[in-house]
């Protein structure tokens, strides 16, 4: 769903995987800071990026090898897909960390 949706606003407006991705951790971490009625700098809203992130790239490893299995032949060690999925995650975390960090730091 996600990759759908990445692949059509790469394709139509020429924007890159990773900027879908932190506008989707953004909007997570809003939806969640409103959901729970805290501030937009609360680490709370942290948990949504997280565990969509988390969901999202799940989906995506199960989807891309569900027919060839992680340990076929030719494939890249485990190691190296995690890391890579895992790299998305922490795109989509990184701005609204970012959003975290500058509200502590403001609360000073």
């Amino acid at each position: 769903m996600l990759s759908d949706l990445k692949s059509l606003l790469r394709d139509q407006l020429g924007l890159p995987s990773w900027a879908v991705l932190a506008a989707a951790g953004i909007v997570a971490h809003f939806v969640v800071n409103a959901l729970l009625r805290k501030p937009m700098t609360s680490g709370w809203g942290l948990l949504g990026p997280l565990v969509v992130g988390i969901a999202i790239e799940s989906w995506e490893i199960w989807v891309h090898y569900r027919n060839i299995g992680l340990f076929a032949p030719g494939n890249d060690p485990l190691l190296v897909i995690l890391g890579r999925h895992g790299l998305d995650v922490l795109v989509m975390l990184a701005v609204p960390l970012g959003i975290v960090i500058i509200g502590a730091l403001a609360a000073r």
